[in-house]
């Protein structure tokens, strides 16, 4: 049982990890998104593998600096962060959905499709 656990636990800091390579592998598409909202069972109805985005190990601030303000939730920009630097180009798209002002700067910048 201790393997499953450390398994998980590794998966869990990861963001790009076997199983979603071994999906996209298959000619399968990976949709991204980050709000809770967004019910998951419409990506599964299509036959697109959601991925949740999160701001695991995001290196720190310093891209997404540029777009937000100090004061602006860490949450959102560490995820613009990752996005930046390119962590997410396993992505095939990404949906939004607007539940606070701060994701409206990721939608606005067209760092998306820069480094996608």
């Amino acid at each position: 049982m201790s393997g499953i656990l450390e398994k998980i636990n590794r998966l869990a800091f990861l963001t790009e990890n076997e199983f979603v390579l071994q999906w996209k592998r298959s000619g399968k598409k990976v949709m991204g998104y980050f709000c809770s909202y967004i019910p998951e069972e419409i990506f599964t109805a299509a036959g697109v593998l959601p991925f949740r985005m999160r701001g695991i190990d995001s290196g720190g601030m310093d891209l997404a600096n540029a777009y937000y303000s100090s004061k602006n939730c860490s949450f959102p920009k560490s995820i613009l962060n990752k996005i930046l630097r390119g962590d997410y180009r396993f992505l095939d798209g990404l949906v939004f959905m607007n539940g606070c002002d701060p994701w409206l700067t990721i939608i606005m910048t067209s760092c998306w499709g820069m480094t996608c």
